[in-house]
């Protein structure tokens, strides 16, 4: 029955296509007539056609967005192939650029199988393009790799699309640097509640933290993306059937759409729709795709053929010169095959080919003419009530029984299914006979076996050869379905013929068999073991425990379910993690927590996690519950009092804190939630006496911490730590890092010692130690370094070390590339929370040491859209004070940073710091005297005293300090500044190299404002405070100094050196990237700009002499002069 052949996929298509044939049988072999259904699908479409070439024109630009076009319609009315014909254009267009066309589809019947299953299929299929692309293969592969940034990101991205090992081949570069914006870009979750990740490492006993974050794996698709796509080679991502779409998929659609760095990319996407959503376009999950910036992609919608474009199609068939005459002739089997198909154009082509088959339209060689037996067609069409039937006769009739038999068992496997997977189907089930009569067996002799398997293979290739399905695989060993229509028609057809779930259960039994033996190993495979298992699972007796064979399959399959929940959850993907586990919890009775305890706790217990995972606290409260209720031991409950204390901190840090006090309590460490100062007391003299009798080995060669209830206790003792800060209750975070230090001492290291030691230097430096401050914040990152078990050690140390220890010691521009690393590890890790403190600390620092602003707006758009894809909208609410004081500064934003009243008060307290140093450079004098009020009640000493931030706080509070004595000349002002410079002089004292230039710009504007200087001697004071500053890569303070030196002369009536010290200034400013400030310097210069001084002219105005000239040319690196010839 060659006619089947109209039900391959390449038949559907649009123009391009090869033309087909339709002959009566008895001219078959004589004759070749073809059936152009080129123009078939072109009817009525033009409008939509033309829609999604605009689309298509426009990603190809330079520098275009990506974006999102929808294509729905009903099931049968050709949107894949609608689709696809974009990419017979682009490979058969000469003008538009070159670019790769990746196809993925969703499987109806195996939505929980392989997450990502589509998008990887998709970026395979790229891939497989890049490798036949000999000319950019090479400059593609460095791309990416220079895109993901990382070896250990380039091996990840390989064990997820493995097609990428052959484009990087032996050409791996070294990709070592993390460089923030080079890769990990991350946005979205817009409808999931925002929360840290509790931090778990690898350790079992809690929160269970997998090897690639969901974080981390969407950034993996999206650098690929990012290293392929551009204006010469731009990128569609073409998914199908978004309906079935999971989770996981759906989130890093989102995700790919929000990254406004990913250019050049169409996401072109084919919905099927019901009548009921048909209406509606932007129903179903598709919201869950498309960000809120791209709601309005472009959505077309396909409907079916109206009559008279049924009778369009029909003349174009059949080659029939389109007049009136041809119209009449062809009417009336229009109206049939409407009345039939509803229009729908793949029933259009089945009928079609059915009715050539039953020799009821045939091509007449006297007339040279198609023509049909309308009376006939008639009667048989009203044999059936519709199409399908039609298509289930076609494939009863015309099929041999094997080819039969074989695709009603494939049409249980998915649109997508492997030989050996059906082998092993037809093999095993306890009805096989029926399907190879004499060859079947549920035998494991060798020989049968491989007569089984020659028979099934010539079963499929005949159906290939018919068009019902294709191969996918070079080797023939993966099959697909030519169209779910034709899948749909046999798997109903087996349906009503067996008892489909027993099938799906016997299916799921024999590939269970095979797992217990250990011979399939791939991933994929339990994930469809697991699907045909709970297909089946209404068949599985729920027996009280393993007393029976059908009670033993029931624990089997709460155990796969289990498993293959873990393994989604280490895909990032936890929404189809948590399906799997709720599947498994159904199956669970109640004498399970007697008889089956150590399976249905760990069930319970991952599926708790997973639930905080996907933010569904409500879930989770009931999960906890049933974990507390049935819990026999301490450690039975621990994960998930860990969790219910990081569950209350999302809304609440002050409950989490209680919440985790209360727990402390019950693991035998009361921690009380107001510590005195006594308390305090006494422990600091225990822990130092512990320390004391430490040498540095002792400290750097501790145990590992073995016990879990021991890690229990670590973990907690740092979420009271991050709760405690985000309260500001100083005592109970000061008391929870004596805690933490005395309990390593006590048993040993986890993989928070290096934080630890870290927060017992914070401790020391609070105290004034800071040699000992230092020395433990080495050792921190010594114990961080050689922490074997998991790189999630390193940001924990780094963002205490890196924001509040090293800079004592060390130029705080030293802090710039260990916390770039750290947040590199953070993610990797799975320590999204440390990780993201170690990248708001390096804005923080990036922002103080005045490095360019420019670069960094877009590395922090990137950085908050992985903050939010992360859950860590806390960290995300720390940064936007920094966001908005860069973006205001550069020009990019006009709104005042405002302070909300209603925040907690440690953001209060992060937003007045930066307010501060706003309105003291916009020269809001008055409000920034009215904020530092505010700020001097709020912030805590002596915790803030060592951290980085200290320092801008410190030097615009003294500066506005001397601006408003100016203003208003008292007394309480000198001294208030007095203050701040002593500060500063205490810590040059005590080593802190970052200091001396800040202390001489505060002594050079006591000395402008006191007047206790001559003009000469305070520009001197001034050019050492510039010259320190400049060496020490304060960019931003050296702007400021110069600023205040100019404001300064003008005072003196110096106008001279005040245009110098403005040109400077500006200079500094546009080095900075403070656009806003650099112009208000060209304000103040005026005309002057134009009077650039030479080089004699420097040396001898006025009679000054060469070595302020000199200094003042030094303090700016040799730029000072030739800014000045540029002007």
């Amino acid at each position: 029955m060659r006619g089947m052949r109209s039900m391959s996929s390449s038949d559907l298509s649009l123009p391009s296509r090869p033309h087909r044939t339709l002959v009566s049988p008895h001219q078959r072999h004589s004759i070749s007539i073809k059936l152009n259904l080129n123009w078939a699908l072109h009817v009525g479409r033009g409008k939509e056609w033309k829609a999604l070439q605009d689309s298509f024109q426009r990603v190809q630009k330079k520098g275009a967005a990506s974006e999102a076009c929808i294509v729905s319609g009903l099931s049968g009315i050709g949107k894949t192939h609608f689709c696809r014909q974009l990419k017979r254009d682009m490979m058969e267009s000469k003008e538009t650029p070159r670019g790769f066309f990746g196809e993925g589809k969703f499987d109806q019947y195996q939505q929980l199988s392989d997450p990502f299953a589509a998008v990887v299929e998709a970026f395979s299929d790229i891939c497989s393009q890049i490798l036949k692309d000999l000319e950019r293969r090479e400059e593609i592969s460095k791309n990416i790799q220079a895109s993901l940034g990382s070896r250990t990101d380039v091996r990840l991205a390989m064990k997820l699309i493995p097609p990428l090992a052959e484009i990087f081949g032996n050409n791996t570069i070294s990709v070592d640097g993390p460089v923030l914006g080079k890769s990990m870009t991350i946005q979205r979750q817009t409808d999931r509640e925002e929360r840290p990740q509790p931090s778990g490492g690898h350790d079992e006993t809690l929160v269970r933290q997998q090897p690639v974050s969901a974080s981390h794996t969407m950034a993996l698709f999206r650098s690929l993306l990012k290293g392929i796509a551009s204006s010469s080679c731009y990128v569609i991502l073409f998914l199908d059937d978004v309906q079935w779409s999971d989770m996981a998929s759906r989130e890093l659609v989102h995700a790919i759409l929000s990254d406004s760095t990913i250019q050049n990319v169409l996401l072109l996407a084919a919905r099927r729709d019901s009548e009921r959503t048909q209406q509606n376009p932007s129903s179903s999950n598709l919201p869950t795709m498309i960000p809120e910036n791209k709601k309005e992609a472009n959505y077309i919608s396909l409907h079916n053929l109206s009559e008279s474009q049924v009778t369009a199609l029909l003349v174009s068939l059949f080659e029939c010169h389109p007049s009136h005459q041809s119209n009449e002739r062809v009417q009336p089997l229009s109206k049939l095959i409407l009345k039939k198909t509803g229009g729908n154009i793949f029933y259009i082509v089945q009928l079609l080919e059915f009715l050539q088959q039953q020799h009821l339209l045939f091509y007449d060689t006297l007339d040279n003419e198609w023509t049909w037996d309308l009376a006939a067609i008639t009667l048989k069409a009203n044999a059936s009530e519709n199409v399908v039937q039609f298509l289930t006769q076609v494939i009863e009739n015309n099929l041999p029984g094997e080819v039969r038999a074989a695709l009603a068992m494939a049409s249980c496997l998915g649109f997508v299914f492997h030989v050996k997977v059906l082998t092993l189907a037809l093999q095993m089930t306890e009805d096989s006979a029926s399907f190879f009569a004499e060859h079947a067996t549920t035998s494991t002799d060798n020989c049968e076996t491989s007569m089984l398997c020659q028979r099934l293979q010539d079963s499929l290739r005949y159906a290939s050869e018919e068009g019902l399905i294709e191969s996918v695989s070079k080797d023939g060993s993966v099959f697909k379905w030519s169209h779910d229509k034709l899948l749909e028609c046999c798997y109903s057809n087996m349906a009503e013929r067996q008892d489909i779930e027993l099938l799906h259960l016997q299916i799921g039994r024999a590939m269970h068999q095979k797992l217990l033996l250990e011979e399939a190993q791939d991933d994929s495979f339990l994930f469809l073991t697991v699907a045909q298992m709970n297909r089946g699972s209404a068949r599985i007796d729920r027996g009280s425990a393993r007393i029976d064979q059908t009670s033993h399959e029931r624990i089997d399959l709460v155990e796969l379910n289990l498993r293959a929940g873990e393994k989604a959850r280490s895909l990032s993907a936890f929404q189809t993690a948590s399906e799997y586990l709720a599947i498994a919890r159904r199956l669970v009775i109640e004498d399970d927590w007697k008889n089956e305890f150590v399976l249905t706790l760990e069930l319970y217990t991952m599926s708790a996690e997973t639930e905080f995972s996907c933010g569904n606290y409500d879930t989770l409260k009931d999960l906890l519950d049933q974990i507390e209720s049935h819990g026999q031991t301490i450690e039975d409950k621990m994960r998930a009092w860990y969790l219910r204390v990081a569950m209350l901190g999302q809304s609440s840090p002050r409950e989490g804190s209680k919440e985790a006090c209360r727990v402390l309590g019950l693991l035998g460490q009361p921690m009380p939630f107001r510590p005195s100062v006594f308390r305090l007391g006494y422990e600091f003299f225990q822990v130092r006496a512990m320390v004391n009798n430490c040498n540095e080995d002792d400290l750097l060669n501790l145990p590992t911490m073995e016990g879990k209830k021991d890690r229990v206790i670590m973990k907690l003792l740092q979420f009271v730590d991050y709760f405690g800060r985000m309260d500001e209750n100083e005592s109970l975070m000061t008391l929870s890092h004596l805690r933490q230090m005395q309990h390593t001492l006590k048993n040993g290291m986890s993989d928070g010692a290096g934080a630890t030691y870290a927060v017992w230097g914070i401790v020391k430096g609070m105290f004034g130690d800071v040699d000992g401050a230092y020395r433990f914040g080495q050792l921190a990152t010594t114990v961080a370094d050689n922490w074997e078990e998991s790189q999630g050690a390193i940001p924990k140390a780094y963002a205490s070390v890196y924001t509040c220890i090293n800079h004592m010691k060390e130029p705080l521009a030293h802090s710039v590339d260990p916390l770039l690393m750290a947040y590199r590890a953070g993610l990797e890790s799975g320590e999204a929370y440390h990780g993201g403190c170690c990248m708001s600390a390096y804005m923080g620092v990036y922002i103080t040491m005045g490095l360019p602003i420019g670069p960094l707006l877009g590395d922090m758009e990137k950085f908050i859209g992985q903050l939010q894809e992360g859950g860590q909208g806390q960290l995300v609410r720390f940064i936007r004070p920094m966001n908005e004081f860069a973006r205001i500064l550069a020009g990019k934003q006009s709104s005042p940073l405002i302070i909300d009243e209603t925040d907690l008060p440690v953001y209060r307290s992060t937003d007045s710091i930066w307010l501060i140093y706003l309105q003291y450079i916009q020269n809001d004098i008055w409000e920034a005297r009215n904020t530092l009020r505010r700020v001097m009640k709020t912030t805590k000493e002596p915790l803030f005293d060592v951290i980085y931030m200290s320092y801008h706080l410190r030097i615009v509070s003294a500066l506005i300090c001397y601006g408003i004595y100016r203003l208003k000349p008292k007394r309480k002002y000198i001294r208030m500044a007095s203050k701040f410079k002593k500060w500063f002089r205490t810590k040059a004292q005590k080593g802190d190299i970052n200091v001396p230039g800040m202390l001489q710009l505060v002594e050079a504007e006591e000395a402008a404002t006191l007047q206790h200087s001559t003009t000469d001697q305070t520009r001197k004071i001034f050019d050492q405070a510039i010259q320190s500053l400049r060496q020490g890569s304060f960019t931003a303070f050296a702007a400021i100094a110069n600023e205040r030196a100019g404001d300064a002369m003008a005072r003196f009536n110096d106008p001279f050196w005040r245009d110098n010290y403005y040109r400077s200034a500006r200079l500094l400013y546009k080095e900075w990237g403070a656009t806003t400030k650099a112009e208000e310097m060209k304000a103040k210069l005026g005309n002057e700009e134009s009077s650039a001084l030479t080089q004699s002219h420097v040396l001898t105005v006025r009679g000054r002499s060469r070595f302020d000239a000199v200094n003042i040319e030094n303090s700016l690196e040799g730029t000072f002069v030739s800014e000045m010839q540029i002007d």
